[in-house]
């Protein structure tokens, strides 16, 4: 220390101050300080902390008053009023729209508000609502969003999924009807192509639509499931045929079995991809796995 004052010129106390330093021990005044300063900090954060949860308690409860509202503005399909619906269903063949249970889980909605990505607003077409569940909890809705004549609408993207409260989790959920629980599931990405399979199919299978690739990868069968069978997309890009890789792997590491089917049609030139629906309307019953039928 006397080296130091004698060296730097200074006394005993910044000679002390400046040993401490460079070991990294602080003097209790110094303690005190952080002591002060994180306390402060301590306190600012649980007040960003509450505002950030007031906040999305606020949004939480206003996704569920409006996904509430959509729901409660929807009508049967085989309502009057759900002409649209039942004009684009029939111009994709699929047969099996009315199916038992399908009308506590997919509806008709009048009027359906559009927005872009940038949430620019679109305007308001007449849609198809089905609803999207996790172990039978009601976690958000899925659109479909179409002319009055039975069309797409003439928006950024027809098909989009609401928003949901951060308390619910849509992985591992889907468009659910029937019983997910059975020895074998079939399951696939979107609505259309589950209703066209099981048209295809004769309606001797449910199919379970999970929305899109990146939830199907995610699919979680019920206890009693013993085989999955997985109806992939054939994407330009891959993504379908990769997600349907991904879902076997996982089943396969659990132990049970899986299997899938990929259309047999090459993608037309300009078109991102061809599903199982576009295999029912240009090539019918003929263009599915033949099927045992019971003998009378």
């Amino acid at each position: 220390f006397a080296l130091l004052q004698w060296l730097k010129r200074i006394d005993f106390a910044d000679a002390v101050a400046l040993v401490g330093d460079e070991l990294g021990i602080r003097s209790t005044d110094d303690e005190h300080a952080q002591e002060r300063i994180n306390r402060e900090n301590k306190s600012k954060l649980d007040e960003r902390r509450r505002e950030f949860e007031e906040k999305e308690r606020a949004s939480n409860l206003y996704l569920r008053s409006r996904l509430n509202q959509i729901w409660s503005e929807t009508l049967p399909l085989t309502h009057t009023d759900a002409e649209p619906a039942r004009l684009y269903l029939a111009s994709r063949k699929i047969l099996c729209w009315d199916k038992p249970g399908a009308a506590r889980v997919v509806r008709f909605h009048p009027r359906l508000a559009s927005y872009n990505e940038d949430g620019e607003f679109e305007g308001e077409f007449p849609g198809i609502v089905a609803k999207v569940t996790r172990e039978g909890v009601p976690i958000t809705l899925h659109r479909y969003f179409l002319t009055d004549k039975g069309l797409k609408a003439p928006v950024e993207s027809s098909k989009k999924m609401c928003s949901y409260p951060t308390d619910r989790l849509v992985t591992g959920g889907g468009i659910i009807i029937g019983n997910l629980d059975a020895e074998v599931v079939h399951v696939c990405e979107g609505l259309e192509t589950a209703w066209a399979i099981e048209t295809g199919m004769d309606q001797e299978i449910d199919v379970f639509p999970t929305v899109n690739a990146t939830l199907l990868e995610s699919f979680t069968p019920g206890p009693n499931t013993k085989m999955v069978v997985i109806w992939a997309d054939k994407d330009r890009s891959g993504r379908g045929e990769e997600a349907a890789l991904e879902l076997k792997r996982r089943l396969w590491e659990k132990g049970i079995k899986a299997q899938i089917m990929m259309p047999s049609l090459p993608i037309a030139d300009g078109d991102k991809s061809v599903d199982w629906n576009d295999v029912l309307i240009q090539l019918g019953r003929m263009g599915f796995p033949k099927r045992r039928r019971a003998v009378a």
